[in-house]
């Protein structure tokens, strides 16, 4: 139950575009995809994680923009059924019922993370995560805070370029190599105060040019320091494995 009033707020605190009904029944799914922008004939499509795309009927509805740094893309959580019709190019025609973005961060690279990240102290969990279109990390984020306040919060994913990891997780890292991208998580609550959990979807896009590290190929998965919520001031390593 806990789990799933977890996955519950989460889909409702991104927000939404707006709101459909259909009387037939039919099967509504959901999942967290990549809004690919179209061209003068269609105006976007869907690209899975698995990697299937999907025309959109009703594309008119669900107005998406599509920020420069993604270059064409936006993550979205939508909700959807699935059409009988086949549309050549396509796996799948999909008619939204509901759809929403998914805030998206540019993962960066820093080696003065004392001075540029020293507000960013505050506890933040991570579930549910998942690594997509090899550059698309998404997470379900839980922090403490109050309802009114909650768009204040800020998050970081941060690649420490100092040798010798110099920072708030410095002591978290292994001795030696040990194959895997290690990244840093950090968190802002700006004016908000600590009342509830809260929770939301956040994806942050991950490019290894742009961090100066080696290219995914070459590693063995990903691994996440961060501060979880509810424990003293210990840092806990999420990995997610290629």
């Amino acid at each position: 139950m806990k789990r799933l009033l977890t996955i519950i707020l989460a889909m409702l605190s991104t927000m939404f575009v707006s709101t459909s009904c259909n009387d037939d029944y039919q099967e509504t799914l959901s999942a967290i995809v990549t809004v690919v922008d179209g061209s003068y004939d269609v105006s976007y499509s869907i690209r899975f994680g698995d990697g299937k795309t999907a025309y959109v009927t009703n594309t008119s509805k669900y107005n998406f923009s599509f920020p420069a740094e993604l270059e064409g893309e936006q993550r979205a959580i939508i909700y959807y059924y699935i059409e009988d019709e086949v549309k050549p190019g396509y796996d799948y025609v999909i008619t939204l019922v509901d759809a929403g973005t998914v805030p998206t961060i540019i993962a960066k690279a820093s080696d003065r993370l004392d001075t540029a990240l020293e507000s960013y102290v505050d506890k933040v969990t991570i579930e549910d995560p998942s690594f997509t279109d090899n550059k698309y990390l998404t997470m379900l984020l839980s922090f403490m805070g109050n309802k009114p306040d909650v768009n204040t919060h800020k998050f970081m994913l941060v690649y420490n370029k100092n040798v010798d990891k110099s920072g708030m997780f410095q002591d978290s890292y292994p001795k030696s190599d040990d194959g895997y991208l290690w990244l840093e998580l950090y968190h802002y609550r700006g004016t908000d105060v600590e009342v509830e959990p809260y929770y939301i979807y956040n994806c942050f896009k991950i490019s290894p040019k742009q961090l100066g590290t080696k290219e995914f190929s070459e590693y063995k998965g990903i691994k996440i320091l961060h501060k979880p919520i509810g424990k003293t001031n210990n840092t806990e390593i999420l990995t997610i494995k290629f």
